[in-house]
Order: structure tokens, then C-alpha cells, then sequence
């Protein structure tokens, strides 16, 4: 997974209860201590960039480099 698509995966998940819910419930439903831990940590850390502005902040910049980069991969500059 590129960084973008992590971007755009962890805005997804921090707009989204489903998500959010689905994620805990299949961590849950493992019954894996570490894979429970990991869902809790990831909602909790997507929902508090949201809420402080940072999320919105990292998906401004990645837009910026995606524009300052052509799509043959090469720099507008």
C-alpha cells in the first residue's frame, strides 16, 4: 500500500463508524489480544487526527505533491 492509499484509508476510517465498528468487531471476533489492541489504537489514532485537524492537514500535502508530480512520476519542476 502506497502512502496515499494509506492517507485516504485512515480519512475513510476516522469519517466512518462503520468502519470503525467493523474493524473492532472482526478484531473481536479473532479473539487475538494484539489484533484487538491494534484495531483500538488504529480508531482511536484516526478518530483524534481528525478531531485536532491533522488529518485534514496530511491530506492537504499529499494532494500538494501529488499535483507538484506529474503522472509519468516526474517533477512539474
Amino acid at each position: 500500500m502506497s502512502a496515499e492509499e494509506g492517507i485516504k484509508e485512515d480519512a475513510a476510517l476516522a469519517r466512518s463508524r462503520d468502519l470503525q465498528f467493523k474493524l473492532i468487531s472482526a478484531a473481536y471476533e479473532s479473539k487475538d489480544e494484539e489484533k484487538i489492541d491494534m484495531a483500538l489504537y488504529r480508531v482511536t489514532t484516526v478518530r483524534r487526527m481528525l478531531a485536532n485537524g491533522l488529518l485534514e492537514l496530511i491530506e492537504e500535502v499529499a494532494e500538494a505533491e501529488e499535483r507538484e508530480i506529474g503522472s509519468d512520476g516526474t517533477s512539474e519542476n
